[in-house]
């Protein structure tokens, strides 16, 4: 899932792809019910309208929560989870959702002195972090709401080890080391996509 360099909010589109999912075309003539588009290969192709998908501007690239995206679209939301792990930028956020991707390897977000960063800050003050959503849970929870909260995915184990030892950390007179929650075996899960919700009644 690649993007062309020029941004042009009339022309720049997405269009399908066998390999890449979706890639980055711009649109030069229009047919009908089909449009004569230039991929960023420079590759000349003829689509349906309906293949098409709109293009966000470049300012909502490695955007924290998708849902400020302008298009919302399948083609959007890829690129952007993918512009954030190749930066290794595992948590995006989707309105109320936190999605993660398995980065497949140890990275060092979850050690004791981010904990303390996260602590008692609101959502939209830290980067999208599964301790950013423990500690909003657990405030909510503490002024009288109901919370549910939804791990999806079969690897889910480890995420919600984390998001229990975080609030473990605060709570108990044992301080716990944080990072003695990492399975091993989560890197190697075949399963590469969290999400994560939270829901208040």
């Amino acid at each position: 899932l690649s993007k062309a360099k020029k941004y042009d909010s009339k022309k720049s589109c997405w269009i399908p792809d066998a390999q890449e999912g979706y890639i980055a075309a711009e649109i030069k003539s229009t047919k009908v019910d089909q449009l004569v588009v230039i991929t960023e290969k420079g590759l000349e192709k003829t689509v349906r309208k309906e293949e098409t998908q709109e293009m966000n501007p470049p300012k909502f690239d490695r955007t924290e929560d998708m849902s400020n995206l302008t298009f919302l679209n399948d083609a959007s939301v890829l690129h952007n989870l993918r512009q954030r792990y190749y930066s290794m930028l595992i948590y995006t956020y989707s309105g109320l959702f936190c999605v993660v991707i398995n980065p497949y390897k140890r990275l060092p977000i979850y050690g004791e002195s981010v904990v303390h960063m996260y602590q008692c800050k609101r959502r939209n003050e830290m980067p999208p972090h599964l301790f950013a959503v423990a500690d909003e849970a657990y405030r909510n929870m503490m002024q009288g709401e109901h919370l549910i909260c939804c791990f999806i995915n079969s690897s889910n184990r480890y995420e919600l080890k984390v998001f229990i030892t975080y609030r473990t950390f605060f709570n108990c007179d044992k301080i716990y080391n944080i990072e003695s929650v990492y399975s091993p075996s989560i890197l190697q899960r075949h399963a590469a996509r969290h999400l994560i919700g939270l829901k208040f009644h």
